[in-house]
């Protein structure tokens, strides 16, 4: 697994005099499918207070929570013409993406056991749990009188010397339960997906929560992609529709004498970091 990490990036300009706007992103843009397969991890689930993100900067993570971060963005005008503006962030915003798409839970596994009734009957494994886990879910259920179930009867279970789970039970309103097959229906649907032990029928029983929404429907528009400042030689242009931009690169001006292209560049990153600056 990857840390996730997204820095700009100041791209050149193209060999072309016209070419999108995209090609002066700073970052690169993710779906679900990318991210996870960049980062080893899934984005978090899609947040339907925010805006749908595609982009993210790892670096406004270290910066104070609520500090803005500034970025060039690609916006039309009052006047109907494009132009690069300032779109100020959160530095919690600016550090995450928000994107679309199912968020799946990690399926729920337990590794099968040699322990037996005796010394032929096999248990099943769902019945069994770590003491650390059975103890947990007995205190977020506010059960009582932990005990090990394998060790009060006739044909008591033998468990592998490498076997640290063991049939753990406790009481609820006073009946006995097995966490083994507590925790199997609390993550019947995933590890760690929502939802809550009903207070009414049986507090026993495990309500999933409603599906979350996806954004997979969502009208509204996405965050715009931050742009690299424009070179001196490069302008926005309304394109030949009439409805979006292109970016027209003109002559070179001349430059003064010892003026290298590594130090135009260092130029354009020197303007476009200070952009980023509060």
């Amino acid at each position: 697994m990857n840390i996730p990490t997204s820095l700009p990036v100041i791209p050149a300009a193209p060999g072309e005099e016209r070419y999108p706007p995209a090609a002066l992103r700073l970052f690169r843009s993710f779906t679900r499918e990318s991210y996870l397969a960049e980062f080893g991890v899934q984005a978090p689930p899609w947040n339907p207070d925010r805006l749908t993100k595609t982009w993210f900067d790892s670096g406004a993570h270290a910066k104070p929570t609520g500090e803005k971060v500034a970025y060039n963005i690609l916006r039309r005008g009052e006047d109907g013409l494009f132009g690069l503006q300032t779109l100020f962030l959160d530095a919690t915003e600016a550090s995450t993406v928000n994107l679309p798409g199912i968020y799946t839970y990690p399926a729920y596994t337990v590794a099968p056991t040699r322990t037996t009734r005796g010394p032929l009957v096999r248990i099943n494994p769902y019945y069994m749990s770590l003491e650390s886990d059975a103890r947990a879910l007995m205190a977020e259920m506010g059960g009582s009188g932990l005990y090990d179930e394998g060790d009060i009867t006739e044909d008591r279970a033998i468990y592998p010397t490498d076997e640290p789970r063991r049939m753990w039970m406790f009481l609820i309103d006073g009946n006995p339960v097995s966490a083994g097959l507590l925790m199997q229906s609390r993550n019947a649907r995933g590890v760690g997906s929502p939802g809550h032990w009903d207070p009414v029928r049986s507090r026993t029983l495990w309500v999933p929560d409603p599906d979350a929404p996806t954004g997979s429907s969502d009208t509204r528009d996405p965050v715009p992609q931050p742009l690299r400042s424009l070179l001196p030689n490069e302008r926005i242009v309304t394109d030949a529709m009439g409805f979006g931009a292109v970016i027209e690169r003109g002559e070179e001006r001349e430059e003064p004498a010892g003026f290298t292209a590594a130090d135009r560049a260092l130029l354009l990153a020197i303007h476009t970091r200070v952009n980023f600056l509060p």
